[in-house]
């Protein structure tokens, strides 16, 4: 027993902090799908709901705490405070996922009704298809009855494989939904330690890192989409993977390294078909490695080879089998009928910019005809705070809470942009690097502006199909930070170093604060538990 105990030991010792990590997440996942859903009920929910509020309080103050502490004995902020933000941002969205229904603030979600293979329709009528009958839909996904078929499968594959492990345990069907939430906690754990790889990659210091990680951990609608059960989560946490190990090959240009670009490029796309956004940069990348080592062309030959023939089957054949069979043009979306409520096709492209007419007059969605929201900008903050929920003004608390978080948000926007163009002007950074990531945030955040002007409603202005462009400015902002410290470091300013992370760690940790304070109370207003 021991000596087995041993070789587990040493294997274990053998794998990555950041794998370790992963193999936690997936088995702490997988273990609390079983325990929230089948050992539920009003006790041990308010259990869990008063503990949860000790918990997620204190941990944004013990950051703001242990980075000023640090600071004052000279060593600031550690690996240790970064993996601090990573399991708070995984116990926020457990506790989030565990006290609010699986239905609660989904999109494209739908049902499913078990008569007959026509009547299931929507994300989870397509997984429920896959699940109990392991093929695709024989079904034209340009139908309405067959709403959301037209998207790659792979979301919907991995989920019914999830669910059917739990069916396997003897779980009872009626948890099967509730437990599925956990995969996209699961997605957006991994997602977290990615950003912190891509910190690494980059040299960013510690600091950077946890604000960077903070960030993404404690950003409103990152919490919202660790329990989406759309195909979202998965195709931006392969998005921002692939930017991760893009910038890998091109430190270091192996076959290995570009079979794992092609694995999480092929993935994305099977995931979502937008994932494709990421390509251009990817391929800016690549085609400049190659002409840096010209004389090596051969060797790139292959390896672009090998790159073609793993991610374009990965990435398009769901979309080719669905032309040849139903027609269904590449890359094609069902669009909202008729002129609903939050049809906007009336304004100009350049309204939906500067017109802020109404925009103001709600911090959260408004989608009536008289004052509905149609600037895109503002819109954008709206869905990245409160998604599409109206609870702000509930009373004071909300209605204070909700406003330093939407504004504190705007600005953090605009610190984004702020960030990038400093990061353009430093000389420490490869001019690769800067290109491959303004490249692709560009891309992404252009496809958004014309999808929103392709399709004028509100719903298309939602801050998901541009999350991967938010999550490159989280990190570039973390890198800024990183440089401000090496600077006055190189210059010897003890105390101004000593200033700058504390304000660093005492701002963005108020800020997380916050945001954990609004998803608590998200959880305290819709929960069915607790009201």
């Amino acid at each position: 027993m021991n000596k087995t105990g041993s070789a587990i030991g040493r294997r274990w010792q053998k794998i990555s902090t950041d794998n370790q990590m992963i193999l936690i997440a997936a088995i702490a996942a997988f273990l609390s799908g079983l325990v929230f859903q089948t050992a539920g009920g009003s006790t041990f929910n308010g259990i869990c709901w008063i503990a949860a509020h000790a918990v997620m309080l204190a941990m944004p103050v013990m950051f703001v705490i242990a980075v000023i502490w640090s600071v004052r004995r000279g060593k600031g902020a550690t690996d240790s405070t970064v993996h601090l933000l990573i399991a708070e941002g995984f116990l926020l969205r457990l506790f989030y996922n565990a006290m609010l229904p699986f239905d609660f603030m989904q999109n494209d979600l739908e049902w499913f009704i078990n008569e007959g293979e026509d009547m299931q329709f929507g994300h989870l009528g397509y997984i429920f298809y896959i699940f109990e009958h392991w093929r695709l839909p024989n079904a034209d996904p340009m139908l309405v009855e067959h709403y959301q078929y037209y998207h790659p499968p792979l979301h919907h594959f991995l989920s019914a494989v999830w669910m059917k492990m739990y069916a396997l345990l003897g779980v009872d069907a009626e948890f099967w939904t509730e437990a599925l939430q956990m995969l996209p906690l699961l997605y957006m754990t991994i997602l977290l330690i990615y950003m912190n790889k891509l910190g690494k990659l980059f040299d960013c210091s510690a600091l950077g890192r946890c604000v960077t990680v903070g960030l993404a951990a404690f950003f409103p609608y990152s919490v919202f989409m660790g329990s989406a059960l759309n195909n979202d989560t998965l195709m931006i946490l392969l998005g921002v993977m692939c930017l991760y190990y893009t910038v890998k090959w091109y430190r270091n240009p192996t076959m290995k390294g570009i079979l794992l670009m092609a694995v999480c490029i092929g993935c994305s796309m099977m995931a979502k078909l937008s994932g494709v956004l990421i390509a251009p940069a990817m391929a800016i990348v690549m085609l400049w490695r190659l002409f840096q080592d010209r004389q090596e062309w051969k060797k790139y030959f292959r390896q672009f080879l090998c790159f073609g023939l793993v991610s374009f089957p990965l990435g398009l054949w769901y979309s080719v089998l669905r032309y040849v069979q139903y027609g269904m043009p590449l890359g094609y979306v069902m669009s909202p009928e008729g002129t609903g409520t939050q049809y906007i096709g009336w304004y100009s492209k350049l309204d939906r910019f500067r017109n802020f007419k109404y925009a103001l007059s709600s911090l959260s969605l408004r989608w009536d005809w008289l004052e509905g929201d149609f600037n895109i900008p503002v819109s954008l903050v709206k869905y990245g705070v409160f998604n599409e929920l109206d609870y702000y003004q509930t009373n004071d608390f909300t209605y204070v809470l909700g406003t330093v978080v939407f504004w504190a948000t705007f600005a953090l926007f605009f610190l984004f942009v702020a960030a990038f163009i400093a990061w353009l002007f430093m000389k420490e950074y490869k001019v690769i690097d800067k290109v491959f990531l303004g490249v692709a945030a560009v891309v992404i955040l252009v496809s958004y502006v014309y999808f929103c002007w392709e399709y004028p409603y509100v719903c298309t202005m939602n801050i998901r199909y541009v999350m991967t462009a938010v999550y490159i400015g989280m990190l570039v902002t973390g890198l800024v930070i990183s440089d401000f410290q090496k600077r006055l470091r190189e210059k010897e300013r003890k105390t101004a170093g000593q200033v700058f992370d504390c304000a660093v760690g005492a701002g963005f940790g108020v800020y997380m604060l916050c945001c954990v304070l609004l998803m608590l109370t998200v959880v305290a207003l819709y929960s069915p538990t607790i009201s």
